[in-house]
């Protein structure tokens, strides 16, 4: 299996580049822009593994992104990369929208497109999985928790792009249902979901959610097809942007 994670050298995307080249046996291709989020330096322990790759280019660059599908021919995106902190999003609203929002459009055009390429056994096994955020919800308050019926409210342009990337990938989900395509929403957070398992649950419950927990929770996601079948999937809990 060929597996492309965008952001993989950001806080987030490299524990979970981490989490799959260390346990699994599959081709990583990590694709970054190394902007302000992203630090090879991350990704160290990693780099001499001859299932590791880097390319470092840009999500809203539709030549880059289609020569990366292309080339790699990946089995499964998992989309991480995005403009992040609420402070950097009310100086620079349009650069989030930019990202998150264009540069998902981007991801999903490219996925697509190469979808349609795919034998029928290739095609049945790809799968696109969306690493988004709580802040989507909104605020949370003392108690009580998130659940994947919440309505969207967010609060910052920051969260308002990350709704904006969901929005884009369920769209993008139910207009190739058709098609079988698996696109899986990943929400770390402040929630509570009856689509996990009690023991992922408990795992998690009573402290604070560390980057390392959601690379298990993508390698889990991946390594268990059926967990796909959800559209939308919430885990908790988390405090700050991811």
């Amino acid at each position: 299996m060929r597996v492309l994670i965008t952001g993989g050298a950001g806080f987030i995307g490299s524990a979970v580049a981490r989490r799959f080249i260390t346990e699994g046996n599959d081709d990583i291709l990590i694709f970054d822009n190394l902007n302000y989020a992203g630090n090879l330096d991350s990704l160290a322990a990693v780099t001499s593994s001859p299932h590791y790759r880097f390319v470092r280019g840009d999500i809203c660059d539709m030549n880059a992104v289609s020569k990366i599908f292309g080339d790699f021919r990946p089995d499964v995106v998992l989309h991480l990369a995005a403009d992040s902190h609420v402070d950097r999003s009310i100086d620079k609203p349009a650069a989030f929208i930019q990202t998150n929002v264009v540069g998902t459009s981007v991801m999903l055009d490219c996925s697509l497109a190469h979808f349609r390429t795919l034998s029928a056994a290739s095609a049945a096994r790809f799968r696109f999985i969306h690493i988004s955020t709580d802040e989507v919800f909104g605020s949370l308050g003392q108690t009580g928790f998130f659940t994947e019926h919440t309505p969207y409210a967010p609060n910052s342009p920051y969260s308002a792009s990350k709704a904006g990337m969901q929005a884009m990938a369920s769209c993008i989900r139910k207009e190739v249902r058709k098609h079988n395509i698996k696109i899986c929403n990943i929400y770390p957070g402040a929630v509570e979901t009856d689509m996990w398992d009690i023991k992922a649950r408990q795992q998690f419950r009573n402290r604070m959610m560390t980057p390392a927990d959601i690379g298990d929770i993508a390698f889990d996601v991946y390594n268990k097809p059926e967990r796909l079948m959800v559209e939308d999937l919430v885990v908790r809990p988390v405090k700050g942007d991811l």
